[in-house]
């Protein structure tokens, strides 16, 4: 059923178009669907030009409000919009303005400014790259600020836990051997299995061989400071897990081979005598047992006889470590 105009409105809308106003703005300088304009227009025998002049004769302001009360739908309206100024709108995008601030600036979605540029063949940026403009376009002032502001944000926080175990999966995936000892040993290891930085939980072993983790502490700052500190409770889990554990204390006068044919005998060993698992052994790294030479320090296997020893199983109120290789 045809909807009902006044002659004077009808003659009206006639004019207006014909003196260029389009389908959207007359729409909402009469109140009525722009299908309904259109087919008044049709029946006066009056020919449709192509919708995008009309479109790109409103203002930002008149597409919201045109959008807004449902006489043009946002897909619609994304289709046929053009900028009014296209070459500006490419320098602009091009000289570092976001894809956000333009469709801000027209009124328009983003993914329609994405449309014109891809249209235009321009270059669309990542986040990488977009980044990099936010960060070069800021002063030495506002990245401090920024910084001092993320800090603030995560000081005196616990970290939660499923985070803790998500960055050890993550080292785990980029399977990185961190340390030279640690590569010539695996090397040694040629035809095993190895798994390097693989996650028990919130921690990263240095590299697990079946139910075996290897640890090579190939420095003394393991015997101090947070990593001593954390050393307990990170040995009591991964005991508790199940793992066999062998600690590797390795220098450069006592580095060889050996120790790879020592961990070959532990993995045949714990393969046929699964017992063993929840046990550590330390070893130098040319393969002799540093508990079997000093057993008053086998209490605390992170120590090598000349350091000190410590009872790791008395330390269980150590607050936590982190997920990295020790």
């Amino acid at each position: 059923m045809a909807v009902e105009w006044a002659l004077a409105d009808l003659n009206d809308l006639v004019e207006r178009y014909a003196a260029g106003e389009g389908l959207m703005r007359l729409a909402r300088h009469f109140g009525r669907a722009s299908s309904t304009v259109r087919n008044a227009l049709i029946r006066r025998g009056v020919q449709i030009r192509d919708s995008r002049a009309g479109l790109m004769a409103l203002s930002p302001t008149e597409r919201s409000q045109i959008r807004a009360n449902g006489t043009v739908t946002n897909r619609a309206l994304g289709r046929s919009w053009q900028p009014p100024d296209l070459a500006t709108l490419i320098e602009q995008y091009r000289s570092g303005v976001s894809m956000l601030q333009l469709s801000t600036t027209h009124g328009v979605s983003r993914a329609v400014i994405e449309r014109v540029l891809r249209e235009n063949d321009v270059p669309i940026r990542g986040p990488r790259a977009a980044n990099q403009i936010v960060a070069a376009n800021k002063t030495p002032e506002q990245h401090l600020a920024c910084s001092m502001a993320g800090r603030a944000g995560v000081a005196g926080r616990p970290r939660p836990e499923h985070l803790i175990e998500q960055r050890a999966r993550t080292n785990e995936r980029r399977a990185k051997l961190v340390g030279p000892y640690e590569r010539l040993l695996v090397q040694w290891l040629d035809g095993l299995e190895i798994k390097p930085q693989k996650a028990a939980g919130r921690y990263n072993i240095d590299f697990a061989i079946g139910p075996i983790a290897v640890e090579v502490f190939g420095g003394h700052r393991h015997s101090h400071g947070r990593h001593a500190q954390r050393h307990a409770r990170r040995t009591k889990y991964l005991l508790d897990q199940g793992w066999f554990v062998i600690f590797i204390w390795a220098t450069s006068a006592r580095f060889t081979p050996v120790v790879a044919e020592y961990v070959r005998a532990q993995l045949d060993l714990t393969r046929r005598d699964p017992t063993l698992w929840g046990q550590y052994r330390v070893v130098w790294g040319d393969g002799q047992d540093v508990t079997a030479l000093c057993p008053q320090f086998h209490e605390f296997p992170r120590v090598p006889p000349f350091v000190g020893s410590l009872d790791w199983r008395a330390s269980d109120s150590d607050p936590g470590g982190e997920a990295i290789g020790m």
